[in-house]
């Protein structure tokens, strides 16, 4: 069944204009109760938080990689050109260089997760 793109469009809307924190790349349905109970409510106020703020059981590593994303976004609003930013490699023994070389015929299965969604699961094929 096809979403009705009028309400697609009405509801990215509403998120922009509310500024809420699930515009984060990456971040999950549950840091983002755990911002929100910590008074973290929009994506804004994470690009301004504090480097030393504390977030209850969440940890430092994750709350400073999401700030980052959200600094790195946030800045991008005001910018002419797109802003991003190259990760460093990962080494060949990890990620994608652990797939085998690509042959005629391969076949694709990806499972793909969503973490706004209770369950969070979707099948792609």
């Amino acid at each position: 069944m096809a979403i009705d793109s009028g309400w697609r469009d009405r509801c990215d809307e509403q998120r922009l204009q509310d500024d809420h924190l699930s515009a984060v790349a990456g971040i999950t349905r549950a840091q983002t109760r755990k911002l929100e109970k910590s008074g973290i409510t929009t994506l804004r106020k994470l690009a301004e938080s504090a480097d030393d703020l504390g977030i209850p059981k969440l940890p430092a590593e994750s709350l400073n990689k999401l700030r980052h994303q959200a600094r790195l976004q946030f800045q991008g609003r005001s910018s002419s050109a797109p802003l991003y930013e190259i990760l460093p490699s990962l080494g060949e023994r990890r990620g994608f260089y652990r797939l085998p070389k690509a042959v005629e015929g391969d076949l694709f299965f990806d499972m793909e997760g969503n973490p706004l969604d209770e369950g969070g699961l979707v099948y792609l094929i």
